[in-house]
């Protein structure tokens, strides 16, 4: 898998999503990465800790989390990390290249739905009703 910054990132999408325009689908995945503990640090058990210690903030509550984006096109991977305060603008020029490349998607056909009719009750009764 391929990590590049942010705007390569949305360079390379876009070139995923026309390519994906003859055949193929693109996925995109979004999620919050949190904060792993270091290999030195050994998570506490629950009974060790007292309910003082647990609701104490420390100065990485405060922390900023990373956003991780990964995109798969066929059998080529990419995926991008975005901090919070660079979020909104990654989602502005993704949001651009989704408008871009939403004229290849397919319309429904509409016209199966139409032209059934809901059954009546006289009429479902009747399927019910075994015949003698």
């Amino acid at each position: 898998m391929k990590e590049l910054d942010p705007i390569p990132f949305t360079v390379e999408l876009g070139q995923f999503y026309q390519r994906a325009k003859t055949s193929g689908t693109v996925n995109v995945t979004m999620k919050r990465l949190t904060r792993e503990p270091s290999q030195g640090q050994r998570k506490r058990k629950l009974e060790d800790t007292t309910m003082a210690e647990a609701t104490e903030t420390t100065a990485d509550d405060d922390k900023e989390y990373v956003c991780l984006i990964r995109a798969t096109f066929k059998n080529e991977n990419i995926s991008t990390r975005v901090n919070g305060s660079e979020y909104e603008k990654f989602q502005q020029a993704y949001s651009n290249i989704i408008k871009a490349y939403m004229d290849a998607l397919k319309k429904k056909d509409r016209k199966a739905k139409v032209n059934q009719k809901k059954p009546t009750a006289a009429a479902a009764a009747s399927k019910l009703k075994p015949s003698a």
